[in-house]
């Protein structure tokens, strides 16, 4: 049998999820798969759970890592193996929808596509495990827009730095060098980024939702460390170099900039604080301190508005989004007393700007 797909899952201590994310893969209504698994030398019985599915289906490649390497390294060698002309990523906490492969697939290939962007559903749970609820995220994005990179750089109109959000032609990856970093968080950002701008156009599958993402507590996007914060910066940085290098970062650094005050420094500040106090040391204060005084200006902070204003009718949850990031950075920017709230420690995200609106009097009081 020859692959169409190849679907690389990168593994590591997800033993609760694994089941459920690996049955959603063997059980594709496209047979004519090639199944990447890598474990991160997980300490729990996810390589267990592995060598099981392996047994009961040849179509399963695994990589055992002698020692965790993250998620950046076990991407890159699985795209290695990967051995069909068409790639796409499954994290082992998410599963497809039945059909998603060959739907992709049918697509992409009627299409050519290089690069092929779909939606997903965001699926919430809680620290028990409980799925809570799922709603659709659906690309707006043109179909085969030629015009496509300042919606890449400010995660608009269905674009995003997650790997599993697209499918892509093998060629296209491999003929352009594109590939992970490795041994930092936010490993997709380079990828993606690469992926995305180095194709001659993006196509669209925007029918239906075809991925679930579970949103869930003890995940990478939900901890907060002063390593991530710090990889955080460092991939967005690459990000920049990429764009100058490909010579192009002058013609969207305005676009560069509403990415990296939004995404980076928001969110920056986001983990900030909610990140214990055991957590906390002067290197990551004086870092948050430094990153507010270069990049909280006036001058950011009103292009970031004009940019969220011009934003078109079909934008109107990210704009909705983005004002509140937005609200939420002037008042970091204006209020110093924001270094000193530990309130954050026992709130949840979900709360977030909740908490900004009911203290914000209180705030500017003091």
């Amino acid at each position: 049998m020859i692959p169409k797909v190849s679907i690389i899952i990168p593994v590591y201590n997800t033993e609760k999820y694994l089941e459920k994310s690996l049955t959603s893969a063997i059980n594709q209504t496209l047979k004519e798969l090639d199944i990447v698994i890598v474990d991160d030398k997980s300490t729990d019985k996810s390589l267990k759970i592995i060598k099981k599915f392996q047994e009961k289906d040849n179509r399963i490649t695994v990589i055992a890592l002698e020692k965790n390497r993250g998620n950046g390294f076990g991407r890159n060698s699985a795209i290695q193996k990967a051995a069909a002309p068409y790639i796409m990523f499954l994290d082992s906490d998410d599963w497809l929808q039945p059909d998603a492969v060959e739907i992709l697939y049918n697509t992409a290939l009627k299409k050519q596509s290089q690069v092929l962007m779909f939606g997903y559903f965001e699926v919430k749970s809680n620290k028990k495990g409980e799925n809570l609820n799922a709603y659709p995220v659906l690309p707006t994005l043109e179909d085969g827009s030629t015009d496509f990179i300042p919606y890449y750089l400010s995660n608009r109109k269905g674009f995003s730095s997650a790997a599993w959000s697209y499918i892509y032609s093998r060629d296209h990856i491999i003929n352009n060098n594109v590939k992970f970093t490795e041994d930092i968080f936010f490993e997709d950002i380079e990828f993606v980024s690469k992926a995305v701008i180095k194709a001659q156009r993006i196509d669209v599958y925007k029918d239906q939702a075809l991925y679930n993402y579970l949103r869930r507590p003890s995940s990478i996007t939900s901890s907060f460390s002063k390593k991530k914060i710090k990889n955080l910066y460092h991939a967005n940085h690459l990000l920049s170099e990429f764009l100058k290098k490909e010579k192009i970062y002058k013609t969207y650094e305005k676009d560069y900039m509403l990415r990296f005050i939004i995404e980076c420094v928001h969110w920056s500040f986001l983990d900030y604080l909610h990140m214990p106090g055991r957590l906390l040391d002067a290197e990551v204060r004086s870092f948050m301190k430094n990153v507010k005084t270069e990049f909280l200006t006036n001058e950011n902070l009103a292009l970031v508005k004009s940019k969220i204003d011009s934003m078109q009718a079909d934008e109107i949850i990210i704009k909705t989004t983005y004002q509140n990031m937005f609200d939420t950075l002037s008042l970091i920017k204006k209020h110093p007393i924001y270094f000193k709230l530990r309130l954050f420690n026992t709130l949840k995200w979900q709360s977030y700007y909740r908490f900004f609106t009911k203290y914000n009097k209180i705030i500017k009081q003091s």
